[in-house]
């Protein structure tokens, strides 16, 4: 590359500009064969001011080359050699955190750009070969046959040369961010070995979190390294499975992250099964909070499932996904917050049937989710009211008389929003309609009551004969509300 080649010549102010120009793209970008970075090329042919512009472009300092020779080994000068070394162990000591975990990973758009050009020039190479062979076809067509092979021999090896180190910095982000401690050692080690090292820190890290015989106190490193690694997935997971990412990013990225995310999903729910009081203290709150249900763990998984599948692994992505059905459908009926389960419900559906994998796992779960799949009302409000009151075992329902206008619906409305026993009361203007559930049946009749006391002064006559003062169900729609959920209401059908 020309940048490369200035660098040996100590150009200092072509190597400024192509790296301006070029969003320092080429700045840790080794040669192919040598493996040397444009830090390695100026140290070895004695360039200090170059040296020096690279580093504050924020040149690599742990890169090795094809020797496995650093920055160091390759300056010809021993007291230019020891001030390098201090130097990368300075790199190591004193960079914050954060940085470090950016720096172990390139952005997937220019990871994809460098090795677009890369690819591009080497199939310009081979075009150009081809090209020469076709004018030529009688005397050297075994030459032709050859040099296209050769061309993508080395393109491969580039290709899989570069999916290695890419993997390895994602696995190395992820591993500082569970509190492990990075070295320069680690560079020669392939890998498999560095994701053996994550997952077995990962498994320790939880299995300890899990533990009732541990006290909270002793978790307190455990509690921060888990919160760090599962928010850094996250966002890894959030950045890789937008639509541009995904089609952007190349396939080994998206392996290594789906994979681990996966891993990250299932120790979360091992930790979020665990029901014991030791667990549940104040000093391990934060993470227990990042391993129950919301919209941010909801995202994470759907985010991960569309990478399994982008990488042909869609049993994977139906395994979680069914992870995360099955807790939306054990949430307790009064902790579900109706806007909230009902987005999740339909963000769930909606992304699991774009991925080929049908709006729910089973047919029992469909019917069990089916009212919250679509907004079968107009009123948003309604709806939610509606949603509020499911689950409950006693219901109440009447209607006002066939006279009542717009103005006694509207009257009765009011007079119920200002009596705070009276919140859970769901009126429909459009057929008159008013309908209440409760868990006991005091509850249902201390609140009828209360309703009937209001209907009365505002002068609102309810219809005696569409009275139904405690009932097990009710009908709205297609729909039946029972205590064990709301369901399609089969006999109507």
């Amino acid at each position: 590359m020309a940048v490369h080649n200035a660098a040996i010549a100590g150009y200092e102010d072509t190597v400024r500009v192509i790296l301006g120009a070029d969003s320092m793209v080429d700045l840790n970008t080794p040669t192919f064969q040598t493996k040397e970075t444009l830090a390695h090329l100026a140290v070895k042919n004695g360039h200090k001011n170059m040296f020096n512009i690279l580093q504050a472009f924020g040149a690599d300092l742990r890169i090795k080359d094809a020797n496995g020779r650093s920055l160091s080994d390759v300056a010809s000068d021993t007291g230019w050699a020891r001030e390098i070394a201090a130097r990368t162990a300075e790199y190591f000591a004193k960079i914050p955190g954060d940085a470090r975990r950016s720096d172990l990973i390139l952005p997937p758009r220019t990871v994809h750009g460098s090795v677009s050009a890369q690819r591009q020039s080497v199939n310009e190479s081979s075009t150009t070969t081809t090209a020469l062979g076709k004018s030529n076809k009688t005397k050297g067509k075994r030459g032709i046959k050859g040099a296209p092979k050769e061309e993508t021999m080395i393109v491969a090896a580039a290709v899989a040369a570069d999916s290695a180190i890419d993997t390895k910095r994602v696995l190395m982000r992820l591993l500082q961010s569970a509190g492990f401690e990075i070295n320069e050692s680690m560079e020669s080690e392939c890998p498999a070995v560095v994701e053996g090292k994550l997952r077995k820190l990962t498994m320790a890290c939880f299995t300890r979190l899990r533990d009732a015989s541990n006290s909270a106190d002793d978790k307190a490193d455990d509690v921060h390294n888990a919160c760090e690694l599962m928010k850094d997935m996250e966002d890894l997971v959030a950045s890789y499975s937008k639509p541009s990412s995904l089609n952007a990013a190349r396939f080994h990225f998206r392996v290594v992250v789906c994979s681990e995310a996966v891993h990250v999903i299932h120790m979360m729910q091992k930790l979020n099964r665990v029901d014991h009081a030791a667990i549940a203290v104040p000093a391990i709150t934060s993470v227990l909070e990042l391993c129950n249900t919301s919209a941010a763990y909801a995202e994470f998984v759907i985010g991960t499932a569309k990478l399994c599948v982008s990488v042909d692994r869609k049993s994977q992505a139906r395994e979680i996904l069914d992870v995360l059905e099955k807790r939306l459908l054990k949430i307790p009926f009064a902790e579900r917050k109706p806007s909230e389960y009902r987005d999740l419900v339909q963000a769930y559906s909606t992304a699991r049937d774009s991925m080929g994998l049908g709006q729910t796992s089973s047919r029992k779960t469909f019917g069990r989710l089916e009212w919250y799949l679509t907004n079968t009302m107009e009123q948003y409000e309604l709806l939610l009211g509606l949603d509020r009151v499911a689950g409950r075992p006693f219901y109440f329902e009447c209607r006002l008389t066939a006279e009542a206008s717009d103005l006694d619906v509207a009257r009765l409305m009011f007079g119920i929003s200002i009596v705070p026993d009276l919140e859970d009361v769901v009126v429909f203007g459009t057929d008159r309609r008013v309908i209440y559930a409760g868990a006991s049946k005091a509850d249902v009749a201390s609140t009828r009551e209360i309703l009937f006391t209001v209907a009365h002064h505002a002068n609102i006559v309810l219809d005696d004969r569409s009275v139904q003062s405690c009932t097990t169900s009710i009908h709205f729609g297609d729909f039946v509300f029972l205590n064990n959920g709301i369901l399609r209401n089969v006999s109507a059908a």
